[in-house]
């Protein structure tokens, strides 16, 4: 079996990109119910594929990665796509704080796992962690 890794990072790196315009205000929030339905399922879909296939090598770390990752893709573009990020975002950030606090601390224990691994590891994830914060 071929490697999947590089599918889940391409996977991987679409949806951070559109989340990171969102919030810097390259792309403004309001009508992107279709541009995130196809970015984030897109890239969440990708993640959930290539995690199936890594858990299939002897790679359970990256497998986990892919899944975490690819069902806070998934559950971000529903978010965007019903209304209720928008809504949240005004009404009720403190949720979307926690959220992210979760995330950086999921992305922390990741981060700790790859110190056994390589240094292109530690850096993303050291990288995803100041992000998260």
């Amino acid at each position: 079996m071929k490697d999947p890794i590089a599918i889940g990072l391409f996977g991987f790196a679409v949806p951070l990109f559109i989340i990171g315009a969102v919030f810097y205000g390259i792309v403004p929030l309001a009508g992107l119910g279709t541009l995130l339905a196809l970015s984030f399922a897109f890239g969440a879909a990708e993640m959930f594929v290539a995690g199936g296939f890594t858990y299939q090598l002897p790679n359970s770390y990256i497998a986990t990665v892919f899944f975490t990752y690819g069902s806070f893709f998934l559950a971000f573009a529903i978010a965007a796509i019903s209304g209720g990020l928008a809504a949240t975002m005004k009404s009720a950030p403190e949720l979307l704080a926690i959220w992210f606090a979760l995330m950086a601390l999921i992305t922390l224990i990741f981060f700790l796992a790859s110190l056994r691994a390589n240094v292109g590891l530690v850096l993303l994830f050291g990288i995803l962690c100041v992000a998260f914060i």
